[in-house]
């Protein structure tokens, strides 16, 4: 009879079993959250500027009487403000340059004015409805849109304090650096 006797591995107790490697977080994830946030943000911007030249052609097809005419304009410059900016700052970030903070923090106004200007449209569409259930669910629906904007917003906010904190502490981040 053989007596048992445990197998003994070459691997060592704190690294996990081939197939678990995969599955485990990577070491250095104290960008995690911005990383994956600004790439978020990359992404978002990218259809908001397709939707800004949106903007444009339905502002051309509305009379210029109409209520919303004024809104539609500010939406078109905000969307556009959104992706000229956002759409470098968020590459910047990523390659961890010093430079995309300060636009990082220029795309959060630009949204902030987006989402002002969004809260400015649904108050005259709102407004507009003949029927007191539709102005009521129009006001229901942009409350749901913007305080789901704010909650993005804040999210990447707190992505580019992320990266300014990061940057700062690392002495990362110059004009030249990730080019």
């Amino acid at each position: 009879m053989s007596e048992f006797q445990p197998q003994t591995s070459a691997i060592p107790p704190d690294v996990p079993p081939p197939g678990l490697a995969a599955c485990m977080p990577a070491q250095n994830t104290e960008l995690g959250f911005a990383k994956v946030m600004v790439i978020i943000d990359l992404v978002f911007c990218s259809i908001r500027l397709s939707l800004a030249f949106l903007s444009v052609v339905c502002q051309a097809t509305i009379k210029p009487d109409n209520p919303i005419y004024e809104a539609v304009i500010f939406e078109a410059i905000t969307g556009f403000a959104i992706a000229v900016i956002g759409i470098p700052a968020a590459i910047l970030l990523l390659r961890r340059v010093r430079f995309g903070v300060m636009l990082g923090w220029l795309a959060v106004a630009a949204a902030a004015a987006s989402i002002i200007v969004g809260i400015w449209q649904g108050m005259l569409i709102a407004g507009n409805m003949p029927e007191e259930a539709a102005k009521v669910g129009a006001t229901i629906i942009v409350t749901i849109a913007v305080l789901f904007r704010i909650a993005l917003l804040v999210m990447y906010g707190v992505a580019v304090g992320m990266y300014d904190k990061f940057l700062k502490e690392t002495d990362r981040g110059d004009m030249q650096s990730g080019f």
